[in-house]
């Protein structure tokens, strides 16, 4: 049987996989990418932050780099518990990304199946 810990943390980055996030650009150097997180009786005594990368892919030059990474703490109650959008601010860096990805960290650690990417269009908008 799966810890309480490890069913929190499953639900938690099931919404995260399940509703869209919106990235916009805040002006002209930055991205606000805003993900959606509910996370249910993880009990008293942990953190939780989401992490967005910005990356940029070129085609046929192997796995994507990462241009700029930024986390913001998802502000868990007494119980464990959270339910919103959790807003990160990502610089663009000095590449142009064409890619992001989130994940929720719980504890220091990456929850990572699923998470949350999509890729970047022109103009900043997915």
């Amino acid at each position: 049987m799966k810890s309480k810990h490890t069913l929190a943390a499953l639900a938690a980055t099931a919404v995260l996989a399940a509703m869209p996030a919106a990235v916009f650009g805040a002006d002209l150097s930055d991205y606000v990418i805003n993900v959606p997180v509910r996370i249910s009786a993880l009990g008293p005594g942990h953190r939780a932050e989401v992490q967005c990368s910005t990356l940029r892919e070129d085609a046929g030059k192997g796995p994507g780099r990462v241009v700029s990474r930024q986390s913001t703490p998802v502000p868990l109650d007494g119980g464990g518990n959270y339910g919103g959008t959790i807003s990160v601010k990502v610089a663009a860096g000095a590449a142009i990304p064409n890619r992001y990805e989130c994940f929720l960290m719980l504890d220091g650690g990456s929850v990572q199946l699923p998470s949350k990417s999509a890729v970047i269009r022109s103009g900043g908008s997915l």
